[in-house]
């Protein structure tokens, strides 16, 4: 559910039906895990630079580039060959760094993610975080890595190194006490998020969301497209090649034409045409 800041410990309690002194039983955690699936986020490939470099090579704008800069070669236009060769590796290098960031902040989202969870379960219990479930009752102390999003119900001096999520390098008190109205992320000081490390005090808190519904899975889901979809930068440039190649296309058509029109030999306006295209 959504806005769980502004609900009561008692209210949430009763929502996701839940003992606050005994956890969730095995069959209503296997009745969950059904329901909202595991505690994890999509998986994130790792990929090497050298295949990210050669994904580069496949935009149509690259494509008419390397042809113009291979035609200028070819009949001796060697500062156009120089200045085409230029731009496309201007052009790579600018869709490369783009994309090599995404993979680096991809493996940074797995470093966020812990194994274990402590929960009640009956009983404290230490468990697989991938385990978890909406209806949790988690415990945190300092140190740890919060495995799910989380509504506090007890906070005891508890502070929580948000950065990953908010930017804000200073650590933010919880409390365990209900808040009022739409407020953003970094207001949200009765909720915990997953990949955030508490860094000071301890707390009890019940998971309300788990796997790619918690915020750091929504954007893991965002980065693990990287390689699947292209880039914008990607996306921009091909629209761009694709509109600019059909223009000069058409130019070099209506001058081959008109020249053939007025009985010019088709040789030298091939050839005039094709010099057009590689200036385009």
């Amino acid at each position: 559910m959504s806005r769980v800041w502004e609900l009561h410990a008692e209210q949430l309690l009763r929502v996701y039906d839940v003992d606050s002194h005994k956890g969730l039983s095995p069959d209503e955690v296997a009745a969950r895990i059904a329901k909202h699936g595991r505690n994890m986020t999509d998986e994130i490939k790792k990929v090497p630079a050298w295949r990210i470099l050669v994904r580069q090579f496949k935009s149509f704008i690259i494509y008419v580039l390397l042809a113009a800069a291979l035609i200028s070669f070819l009949i001796g236009n060697h500062l156009e060959f120089i200045v085409i060769s230029c731009i496309v590796a201007f052009i790579i290098l600018l869709s490369f760094l783009e994309e090599f960031k995404a993979t680096r902040d991809m493996e940074a989202l797995r470093q966020l993610t812990p194994r274990k969870a402590r929960a009640l379960r009956g009983t404290e219990q230490e468990l697989a975080a991938a385990e978890l479930v909406p209806g949790d009752i988690i415990l945190l102390r300092r140190g740890d890595l919060v495995p799910a999003d989380a509504r506090v119900l007890e906070a005891m001096n508890l502070r929580i190194d948000e950065s990953t999520l908010t930017g804000e390098s200073v650590p933010v008190s919880k409390k365990a006490l209900a808040l009022r109205g739409a407020i953003s992320l970094a207001e949200q000081v009765n909720m915990v998020f997953a990949g955030s490390k508490v860094t000071d005090g301890a707390g009890t808190c019940l998971v309300v969301r788990t796997g790619k519904e918690t915020e750091i899975g929504k954007i893991a889901s965002l980065l693990a497209d990287v390689g699947e979809q292209d880039t914008p930068l990607q996306q921009k440039l091909d629209k761009l090649g694709k509109q600019f190649s059909l223009g000069v296309m058409v130019i070099c058509l209506l001058i081959f034409l008109l020249g053939l029109f007025r009985g010019q030999p088709w040789e030298a306006l091939l050839l005039l045409a094709v010099s057009v295209a590689v200036s385009g």
